[in-house]
């Protein structure tokens, strides 16, 4: 785990991170705009200055760990979804929903093959979709995923992330799960669509809206 953790003596809640926005705003625009690295056209940063400056926001999550306890974690989402997501990791942190870690991309530097090896949940990246060079709903803000170890990307034979143990119970989302099914009502409650749910390939740990 990546992660730096911090014990709060006030209310025994592991703080995962404690960026401002302000200073993640400025980490990833180094990031997506380091041209040895992504040689974005001037489209694409525009388009990464416009979401980063009016569309993105960063809010602090609260959630049950993998080790039981009571963590603070950071999404970077889009502004619309935001009270959405409030919400929903407040029913799942009283559910007692196990999720491994919850902090801003920028842990694994932009690399989401890193940071899914690594069990970690987040929403904000701008990237293309797993499968096409479509612009992915991460890049809005708009999609979230949870614990993709144990909920993988399946597709053609193909397993993502390669280190997947999906028969491991712990975090994972199936309706054949109790509480992985408590958790796709939950989402789908507002208004929220899980990539389980997908014909042609099978998304276990994506959620998205619209």
């Amino acid at each position: 785990m990546i992660t730096t953790q911090v014990f709060s003596q006030q209310n025994d809640t592991i703080i995962d991170s404690r960026y401002t926005w302000k200073e993640l705003k400025k980490i990833f625009e180094t990031a997506y705009f380091d041209v040895a690295k992504n040689n974005f056209s001037e489209d694409q940063k525009q388009f990464v200055r416009r979401i980063l400056d009016s569309d993105l926001v960063l809010i602090e999550i609260p959630y049950t760990g993998f080790d039981k306890r009571i963590h603070s974690g950071q999404i970077v989402c889009n502004k619309l979804v935001a009270t959405d997501l409030n919400n929903i990791f407040k029913e799942l942190s009283q559910l007692r929903f196990p999720i491994e870690q919850i902090t801003p991309v920028s842990q694994y530097d932009y690399t989401y093959n890193k940071s899914n090896d690594d069990n970690y949940t987040y929403c904000f990246d701008y990237r293309k979709e797993t499968s096409s060079n479509k612009r992915s709903n991460h890049s809005y803000g708009f999609a979230l995923d949870i614990n993709p170890v144990q909920n993988p990307y399946k597709s053609a034979g193909k397993t993502f992330p390669s280190n997947a143990r999906e028969q491991l119970s712990t975090g994972r989302i199936r309706y054949t799960d109790p509480m992985g099914q408590k958790v796709i009502e939950l989402f789908k409650k507002y208004g929220w669509s899980w990539g389980g749910d997908w014909k042609s390939v099978k998304d276990y740990m994506h959620f998205q809206k619209p």
